[in-house]
């Protein structure tokens, strides 16, 4: 796959070149090669200094950050952003994402997540978002509002925003239905907290996200901990 990356940065235009080397990036987080990541998408801020391009370059060494465990680098990533692009609704989501992952200033990150999904809802509307369904909402925002939910312990509400991300066409995601297992199971609805958690599981040992994602591992400590 990394060959793969390496042969599409070599054909690349100079247009296509930004999005080639962001997912070489992308294949250096998967090979479990974070730190080459980190030096590629830093000559990328660097190279791709101005406008959008530079937006993409720090989104991608956001993530990357938060591959390696480096949340407030990650975070501070996209702050960065923000200042510029104060109504991008992918940064909103990912910023108030990143800060109820960590149980940290809430109240903010509710904020931001629920300005990103009204931002989405807005370009759906005016045509103006790139693949997508004008009259769904993005299976990823939702899950961030109803995990920002449930830290703030409104179980219930969380529970009805993360059934509704699974349902959406985007919403066969292990991060999901891994979310949804941990407020099923701080409802004391065991059984569907189990099943959700083995949906998530085999999710990632189908691929669909990297197998070795330490959230596997986490879900297979909680099927264990509620095995019959």
């Amino acid at each position: 796959a990394l060959a793969a990356a390496d042969a599409a940065i070599r054909e690349s235009s100079k247009e296509q070149m930004l999005s080639a080397r962001k997912l070489r990036v992308y294949m250096l987080c998967e090979t479990g090669e974070g730190e080459k990541a980190l030096e590629e998408c830093r000559s990328l801020v660097k190279e791709y200094n101005y406008g959008s391009d530079l937006r993409e370059a720090r989104l991608a060494l956001s993530r990357t950050y938060q591959t390696l465990g480096r949340h407030e680098e990650s975070e501070a990533e996209l702050e960065r952003i923000l200042e510029i692009y104060a109504d991008d609704a992918t940064v909103n989501n990912d910023l108030g994402y990143a800060l109820a992952d960590r149980n940290k200033d809430l109240d903010r990150a509710e904020k931001l997540i629920r300005k990103a999904i009204d931002l989405d809802r807005k370009e759906r509307a005016s045509g103006t978002a790139l693949d997508v369904d004008a009259g769904e909402d993005n299976a990823a925002f939702v899950d961030s509002l109803g995990w920002v939910l449930f830290r703030r312990g409104k179980l219930e509400e969380a529970r009805t925003e993360l059934e509704k991300a699974a349902r959406l066409k985007q919403g066969e995601d292990p991060v999901i239905w891994d979310h949804l297992g941990d407020v099923y199971y701080r409802l004391k609805q065991t059984e569907k907290a189990r099943e959700s958690w083995a949906k998530a599981l085999k999710m990632y040992e189908m691929g669909v996200r990297t197998p070795t994602d330490p959230r596997a591992k986490d879900i297979r400590d909680k099927l264990r901990a509620v095995a019959p």
